[in-house]
């Protein structure tokens, strides 16, 4: 609970009920791959940016990643389905990532 707190204090203000949505999907089970962030964050890291990744999960600072790179990195087809499963438009969805994923 203290992970949803914190990202809520992060990011929260006018996009919190969105900011929820994004976290339940990314949480929520896909399948035989885990959950959705499973994915989201293998497949960031077979892009070459397993160093974002990595200090996401590690101590110190985390590396940031912007909503271009997110973008191109998961695909269409990953944003598409992350878009539906939220309610969150595709040309939001990169920022919002960008600023989830490092906290």
């Amino acid at each position: 609970m203290d992970f949803l707190k914190t990202i809520m204090n992060e990011i929260g203000g006018e996009n919190s009920s969105e900011i929820g949505n994004l976290t339940k999907a990314l949480l929520s089970n896909s399948g035989d791959k885990g959950s959705l962030l499973d994915t989201v964050v293998e497949t960031i890291k077979e892009k070459g940016m397993e160093d974002n990744v990595e200090s996401w999960i590690g101590t110190g600072n985390n590396k940031a990643i912007s909503a271009n790179q997110l973008n191109d990195v998961l695909g269409s087809d990953l944003m598409s389905s992350l878009s539906e499963k939220t309610g969150i438009p595709e040309k939001e969805l990169g920022g919002m990532l960008s600023t989830l994923l490092p906290v």
